[in-house]
């Protein structure tokens, strides 16, 4: 039961039709190439549960049809990338269980359809951005086991819909 491996080639790019990609539960190495930022169509991208390394690719901020990004249980590193802004359709991100790192970026704060935000148990720093205080639509923030500080953005009273907040132990 050793499921996919290898890597995710960069001619995946080439699938402009594509309107779903689930690679989950295998064993899939390497990076997640920058080219899936070529799939104009996508609305779900579902690479969980493998052992992919380096960096989320900036290009998924061109993903404009994405809804679902499930990039958990890897061993991703670096930060969340600025681009994510641009999701707007984006309804769940989630990013847990990685390595990443740096703050959370404040262009999360575009992302107006937001649902679902998972990003516990990676090394995310500094505070979390008042920007979140934008993210009307957001039921479930998990952000704990990570090293984040300062105090919570009083801009986060604006979030009416949060059903779930996590925040412990940072």
């Amino acid at each position: 039961d050793s499921g996919i491996t290898g890597t995710i080639r960069r001619s995946i790019g080439k699938l402009s039709t594509l309107q779903l990609l689930d690679l989950r539960n295998n064993m899939l190495t390497g990076s997640v190439p920058s080219e899936v930022g070529h799939l104009s169509s996508i609305t779900g991208l579902f690479l969980q549960t493998n052992i992919l390394t380096g960096i989320i690719p900036s290009t998924v901020g061109q993903l404009t049809s994405l809804k679902h990004l499930f990039l958990h249980t890897n061993q991703l590193s670096g930060p969340v990338p600025g681009e994510v802004g641009q999701l707007a359709a984006l309804e769940k991100i989630y990013v847990y269980y990685n390595h990443l790192t740096g703050s959370l970026p404040s262009e999360m704060g575009n992302l107006s359809t937001l649902l679902h935000f998972h990003a516990m148990g990676n090394k995310l720093t500094g505070s979390i951005p008042c920007e979140v205080g934008n993210l009307t639509a957001l039921e479930k923030l998990y952000l704990h086991t990570n090293l984040l500080t300062g105090a919570l953005p009083e801009e986060m009273g604006r979030l009416t819909a949060l059903v779930r907040l996590v925040l412990n132990p940072n």
